[in-house]
């Protein structure tokens, strides 16, 4: 797996407890039982070895997908997407097929291509916040839009 080097806006998420792969660069969503320090460690796992900080992303990553009623039939674009923990989620969550990933760190697209995940169609280096969106995106077009690791 390729090795993501730090950024400037990167969340530091060892120090938060990841343990997955690929890593989660999301803040998570917290019950107010399972925040860090809240428990003895602040990052205990769980029996399939995924800490708190873990579920806290899942969570989110779950909570946006439903907000947005995913269907495997979607065609998904996720907008800074990071090294890709979501799309792995939705896919296996949801069973969606049809994603597209934008990413501007070389090091995450790298890393998703690495992934070879069913259903990532396409992966784009570029930042989602300039438009005219690059490549074949505005052709290809989307249902859902979502950004999960990139809003905070």
């Amino acid at each position: 797996m390729t090795r993501i080097p730090a950024h400037r806006n990167d969340i530091a998420t060892v120090l938060l407890g990841a343990t997955t792969q690929p890593p989660w660069s999301n803040l998570g969503c917290w019950p107010a039982d399972a925040a860090p320090g809240n428990r003895s460690d602040g990052s205990a796992a769980d029996n399939n070895g995924d800490s708190e900080y873990d579920r806290a992303c899942r969570r989110l990553a779950l909570r946006h997908a439903e907000a947005v009623s995913l269907h495997a039939d979607d065609r998904l674009l996720d907008l800074g997407c990071g090294p890709g923990a979501s799309l792995r989620l939705w896919q296996e969550a949801f069973g969606v097929r049809h994603m597209t990933a934008l990413e501007r760190r070389p090091a995450c697209v790298t890393a998703l291509r690495e992934l070879s995940l069913p259903g990532l169609e396409r992966v784009h280096q570029a930042d989602f916040d300039r438009l005219p969106l690059p490549g074949d995106l505005p052709a290809a077009g989307a249902d859902v839009a979502i950004c999960v690791d990139a809003a905070y």
